[in-house]
């Protein structure tokens, strides 16, 4: 089955699902770039994984305002069985999709994620059921998503959904951290509290990270606070000083393998945003058997968290501060949140995400 997906940019997790999902069909992908000009996005894929299908690039930078005739001519000349459009808002992929309405083309259309926004534009609104709504099936990453596409015209029976992942089955741990390996790592980290939390992501404002800094006023001393992802901005700083919070601590960025240990070493992790499209870290830090807490604008926590408790209005640093105390002070608490985040997530991968789409592919032959 000759294949083509039609995406932005070569990101770690998707580079580790097509090589997976081209043990199953002949795949080509089109990457409009192969970086992104943002210094800050670091991608760390390796040759011989991207080498496992046929990669064309065609673009050193990836301009999201840039059409691509190249790849158009390609793709609607090629000769392929299934095609599958990435993302509605390049140039090129816009266009692609107004091409195939015109010449009648069957696409699919998949998204890692998505949140309706509120007071959103009637035209911004309108331009998305245009380029939303005509595919001929869907792949959705759960029910928030479901929500999204069939607010911009996507019919519900032509949804599939698929696990988005960022884990390979090897990734997940079949049990969870005794507390005396869990203190082995802690001592690693020269890391001196009897527990911690952890947030990972960009000190960026919707991230929502200073929230979790405000949060911890309601913390015992011998919990500690790392946040990892870069250097603390001023905002940050000026309310770690203004509260007199000698627990909150901030770690330069990581790259995947080096945040292994630091997953093993935490007791929580949170995630605070204020709207993200999905929140793969979210699986990362399930996958390692930690309870998770974050916001009713995480779709990745509103579909894979089984304790809803768990997930808290945005900015709400009471709440959020009351279940931390909570989870970092009754053991067996977290530990039933450990299990069933454990008993979840241990489905969610790569191999799974290949035989989801090749499922759905062979049934529309």
């Amino acid at each position: 089955m000759k294949t083509l997906f039609i995406t932005n940019l070569p990101s770690p997790y998707r580079v580790n699902f097509f090589s997976e999902l081209s043990k199953y069909c002949e795949l080509t992908v089109f990457f409009e770039g192969r970086r992104t000009k943002d210094k800050e996005i670091i991608f760390n894929w390796n040759d011989k994984t991207i080498s496992s299908f046929k990669a064309i690039f065609f673009n050193e930078f990836f301009d999201e305002y840039k059409v691509i005739f190249p790849i158009i001519k390609k793709v609607i000349f090629g000769d392929f069985d299934k095609i599958v459009i990435s993302t509605y808002n390049t140039r090129t992929q816009s266009l692609l999709i107004l091409l195939f309405k015109i010449l009648n083309k069957n696409y699919y259309f998949e998204t890692d994620g998505g949140l309706i926004r509120d007071n959103e534009s009637k035209l911004n609104k309108f331009f998305k059921r245009l380029l939303i709504g005509n595919a001929k099936s869907y792949f959705s990453t759960g029910d928030q998503c479901d929500k999204y596409l069939i607010s911009y015209g996507a019919k519900p029976e032509n949804i599939t959904r698929y696990t988005f992942t960022s884990l390979f089955k090897k990734d997940i741990l079949k049990n969870i951290v005794s507390k005396e390996e869990k203190s082995k790592f802690k001592t690693e980290l020269h890391i001196p509290y009897e527990k911690i939390v952890i947030g990972v992501g960009r000190f960026i404002n919707i991230k929502g990270f200073d929230i979790l800094i405000k949060s911890s006023i309601f913390l015992d001393k011998n919990v500690g606070v790392y946040i990892i992802g870069g250097n603390p901005t001023e905002e940050y700083l000026d309310i770690k000083n203004k509260l007199n919070l000698s627990n909150i601590h901030f770690i330069d960025f990581l790259l995947k393998d080096e945040l292994e240990v630091w997953f093993l070493a935490a007791d929580i992790f949170v995630l605070p945003t204020r709207g993200d499209v999905w929140g793969l870290v979210i699986n990362e830090a399930m996958s390692k058997g930690l309870p998770v807490v974050t916001t009713d604008k995480c779709p990745a926590g509103l579909d894979l968290l089984m304790d809803k408790e768990c997930i808290f209005p945005v900015d709400d640093y009471v709440y959020l501060g009351k279940i931390l105390k909570k989870i970092s002070e009754d053991d067996d608490y977290a530990h039933k949140l450990s299990f069933n985040n454990l008993q979840v997530i241990k489905n969610k991968t790569f191999e799974n995400m290949a035989i989801e789409h090749m499922n759905e592919f062979r049934k529309n032959d």
